[in-house]
């Protein structure tokens, strides 16, 4: 008889990155460990690690919330690395109480250095106010928990960080969906949107972005992270206070609109919605075009902050030789973003290829440089192994691709009419496959 299990470690223990982990029973996902790699970097570095003089050393410890805990894994992986003075490990099932304690227990007593409790993580967030607010808050939910976004307001410190989550699939692409977890409206699905992927993490923000400023606050990413097992989108958000009582969103929520015709991504500011036409191909007279949002429409990534984490992973070793290796991505998307709406979805390789009529695929890496060396910002991206990041153009693109086939570095022209090979768009071709293996 066949019975069903969820994705858990039923008997195992385990360890990841130095850190002994008993699982047993308990939710466990290896497959995550680079996101929690990623969460204790940027700890490390918002407790200044970056810049003490031996590097990798916090010069300050933080007071950390992990709101959702599962086994214990990530309140370990923040003690283990001296990066919080103080680590309160929430989890809904009282069942696993015993298996955390034990778990967190190599890193100091219970009272003193953690804590273990077994309520509602919202309520959680509500009670810990001013002076029991968190440095950190760590919210690994299951799904989207727009009640955790808007509590965790409540209990970040002004300057601290919010590690928000979202692991609905569905939800970025099932309007209804969609409408109900962000109040916002999406742009097609993964068979007639490349990047929708970047769009889920960016109605994420979009969603973090208007609580805060609800409550005052501006929340600005430091790093974001897509990851194809669950599917799971992962943000990490600066809280710091509005300049004024009514913080400016125009400018960092928007809409974005694609074109179905040439591809072309743009960002729509308010007040054009009325007005949507495509910038690229307008002129021949396609008319409107389907937009998604609001949105977050501003960079994903801090460049410098994503910069210091490297350097941080670089001084812990070989084990986060895989992290450090995914921060050079995102460090290379924040160099393309430049400023809010430039650049705000990718697009894929194959599809410029379709769209410049070619036999095959073209080389991505010969399209960045190519684009580069026209003077236009271009890299990859760690959404999509064929995702490209740039600011140039479809035509421009088109134009490059082109250039590459009559070098030899991409396919031939098609055959004309009947003879013609067309290049499959993204659904039928891998579109999420990460380009950094772990």
């Amino acid at each position: 008889m066949l019975v069903w299990a969820p994705l858990t470690c039923l008997a195992s223990i385990v360890t990841e990155r130095g850190v002994r982990l008993d699982t047993t029973g308990a939710f466990y996902r290896a497959e995550s460990a680079i996101s929690r790699d990623f969460a204790v970097l940027a700890a490390a570095v918002h407790a200044g690690a970056d810049g003490a003089e031996d590097v990798g050393r916090p010069t300050r410890a933080l007071r950390v919330l992990d709101a959702f805990g599962g086994c214990g894994s990530r309140s370990a992986r923040y003690l283990e690395r001296g990066v919080a003075r103080f680590v309160h490990c929430n989890e809904g099932s009282d069942e696993l109480g015993a298996l955390i304690r034990a778990n967190l227990a190599p890193y100091g007593t219970e009272g003193d250095t953690w804590a273990v409790s077994h309520v509602d993580a919202h309520a959680l967030l509500l009670r810990n106010v001013g002076e029991y607010a968190f440095d950190l808050i760590d919210a690994d939910s299951f799904g989207l928990s727009a009640r955790a976004l808007s509590a965790a307001m409540w209990s970040v410190k002004l300057g601290g960080l919010l590690y928000a989550t979202q692991t609905d699939g569905r939800a970025h692409t099932a309007p209804e969906r969609c409408l109900a977890a962000y109040g916002a409206w999406p742009a097609g699905s993964s068979a007639t949107n490349p990047a929708v992927n970047e769009q889920a993490i960016r109605l994420l923000i979009g969603r973090a972005v208007q609580e805060a400023a609800m409550h005052g606050l501006i929340a600005t990413p430091l790093f974001s992270l897509y990851a194809r097992h669950g599917p799971c989108y992962r943000s990490m958000l600066a809280l710091s206070r509005a300049p004024s009582r009514s913080p400016q969103l125009r400018g960092r929520l928007g809409f974005v609109a694609t074109c179905g015709a040439c591809g072309q991504h743009a960002v729509l500011d308010w007040s054009r919605l009325g007005a949507a036409i495509c910038p690229n191909c307008g002129a021949c007279g396609v008319g409107a075009v389907p937009c998604a949002g609001p949105l977050y429409v501003g960079p994903l990534h801090d460049r410098a902050f994503v910069q210091r984490m490297r350097c941080v992973a670089g001084a812990w070793g070989d084990e986060y030789a895989p992290a450090a290796k995914l921060l050079a991505t995102l460090a290379a998307e924040a160099a393309v973003e430049g400023v809010a709406g430039d650049a705000p979805l990718f697009y894929h390789a194959h599809s410029v290829a379709s769209r410049a009529a070619l036999r095959g695929p073209v080389r991505l890496s010969a399209l960045v440089d190519v684009l580069q060396a026209k003077g236009w910002r271009a890299s990859r991206v760690h959404f999509d192994r064929f995702g490209l990041k740039t600011n140039a153009p479809v035509d421009a693109q088109v134009a490059a691709a082109r250039a590459l086939a009559g070098l030899g570095l991409g396919a031939a022209p098609a055959r004309p009419h009947s003879e013609q090979i067309v290049v499959p768009s993204s659904p039928s071709l891998p579109t999420s496959v990460d380009p950094n293996p772990l």
